[in-house]
């Protein structure tokens, strides 16, 4: 956006070199036919046409776009991860070549759990109890 500096802003008469100075502000800031215009996106809030489009009044546009700055390029693994259903006790796990989701014995023997990792929590003895008392008993 142009600085310009006005005479009210200022409070006195403007020297010939800020008159210069606004006219070159105005020059640099130009829209000439032509020239590429980039910005993220517009709202229309009148009428408007793009390309031979008319545009509807109250709509963002999303004029240019810089891929991997203001939007994401394209991954494949990343397009795989979307194309996922998100079920219910389901792990996202790389196969080697792509994601894809697995649950149950699938997913134990992906993380290379044995069958402890689906016995029950009662069936254990962290305390060492019943081998001392097996001991104790000879």
């Amino acid at each position: 956006m142009s600085t310009i500096v006005t005479r009210a802003a200022k409070g006195s008469p403007l020297t010939h070199n800020e008159v210069d100075a606004n006219f070159t502000n105005l020059n640099t800031d130009k829209y000439q036919s032509g020239d590429v215009v980039t910005f993220a996106s517009a709202v229309v809030t009148g009428s408007a046409t793009l390309n031979g489009t008319s545009i509807p009044n109250n709509k963002t546009l999303i004029v240019t776009t810089d891929i991997g700055t203001s939007v994401q390029a394209y991954d494949a693994q990343l397009a795989d991860i979307a194309g996922l259903t998100p079920t219910d006790n389901n792990f996202i796990v790389g196969n080697g070549t792509n994601f894809v989701t697995e649950s149950g014995s699938t997913a134990r023997t992906s993380l290379g759990l044995g069958t402890a990792a689906t016995a029950n929590s009662t069936d254990f003895d962290p305390a060492g109890t019943a081998v001392a008392l097996a001991i104790a008993l000879g």
